[in-house]
C-alpha cells in the first residue's frame, strides 16, 4: 500500500483524552493501534507535516512519536525515501508462524498438564464476543489478541509470558491482516472455540494440532493476498 492514509478525526480527537501523558507518546499510541489494527497496512508512508496538519501539532511531537514507533520495529525511515510502516516480510511472517505454534503449544500441554483444563471460561468468553462482533475488524482483532494472549497467560509460566510479550506486537499485525480478509467473523470465532474445545476436554494433541490448523490457516491467507496483489 503506498497512498498516504488520513488519520480519522476520532482518533486525532483521543489524543486529548489523557492530558499527564506527552503528546509524542500519545500520537505515537494512536497510530500503532492503527498500524497493528491493519489500517495503516505495511509499506503505508507516514508523512510528517501532513500527520501533524491533520492532528492540529507541530511537527516535534510527531517526529518523536515516529521515533517511539521506530523503537517498537513498526515503522522504518529511509534517508531521503521518508518513513513508512515497516514491511512484513514472508520470511517475518513463516517464522512468526513457528514461533506462535511452539509458544501456544507449551502452553496448552502445560494447562492440561496442570489439571487447568476446565479453567476455560475467559476464553469461551473471547469466542463469543468475537462471533457477535459484526463488522466491527478492530473489535474482532483485539479480541483475537486477547485469546491468544489469555491462552498463553492460563499457562501460568513467567517466562512465557514474557517471551509471548516480545512478538505479540507482530502476531497482531498478522492477525489484522487475516482477519481483513475473512468476511464471516463466526468462521473466526468458530476455529478459536473447537481450540477451547479440545483443551475442556483435556486433549492436548487434538487442542495443538487445531492451533497449528489455525495459525497455518492466517499465515496463508496472507501469504495468498500478497502472491495476489503481485500478480496483479
Amino acid at each position: 500500500m503506498t497512498t498516504e492514509h488520513k488519520v480519522q478525526p476520532q482518533r486525532a480527537s483521543a489524543l486529548g483524552e489523557i492530558a499527564n501523558v506527552p503528546l509524542g507518546e500519545r500520537i505515537a499510541d494512536q497510530l500503532r493501534e492503527m498500524i497493528l489494527d491493519g489500517e495503516l497496512e505495511p509499506g503505508a508512508p507516514l508523512v510528517e507535516g501532513s500527520l501533524a496538519a491533520e492532528l492540529g501539532v507541530s511537527r516535534a511531537p510527531v517526529r518523536e512519536a515516529l521515533r517511539i514507533l521506530g523503537l517498537d520495529g513498526l515503522v522504518e525511515t529511509v534517508p531521503y525515501r521518508g518513513t513508512t510502516v515497516r514491511e512484513l516480510l514472508r520470511r517475518d511472517v513463516v517464522e512468526l508462524h513457528h514461533i506462535r505454534t511452539l509458544h501456544e503449544g507449551f502452553a496448552i500441554r502445560r494447562i492440561v498438564a496442570a489439571g487447568r483444563y476446565g479453567d476455560v471460561d475467559a476464553l469461551y468468553a473471547c469466542c463469543d464476543r468475537m462471533a457477535a462482533s459484526g463488522g466491527d475488524v478492530t473489535k474482532l482483532n483485539r479480541l483475537d489478541e486477547r485469546f491468544h494472549t489469555t491462552l498463553v497467560e492460563l499457562a501460568d509460566h513467567a517466562m512465557l509470558t514474557s517471551f509471548w510479550r516480545t512478538i505479540a506486537m507482530q502476531v497482531r499485525r498478522v492477525m489484522a491482516l487475516s482477519n481483513r480478509r475473512i468476511a464471516d467473523p463466526r468462521v473466526i470465532a468458530a476455529n478459536h472455540r473447537a481450540i477451547v474445545d479440545a483443551i475442556a476436554a483435556g486433549d492436548a494433541d487434538r487442542a495443538v494440532a487445531l492451533l497449528e490448523a489455525h495459525v497455518g490457516d492466517v499465515i496463508a491467507v496472507v501469504l495468498h493476498e500478497w502472491a495476489a496483489e503481485e500478480a496483479s
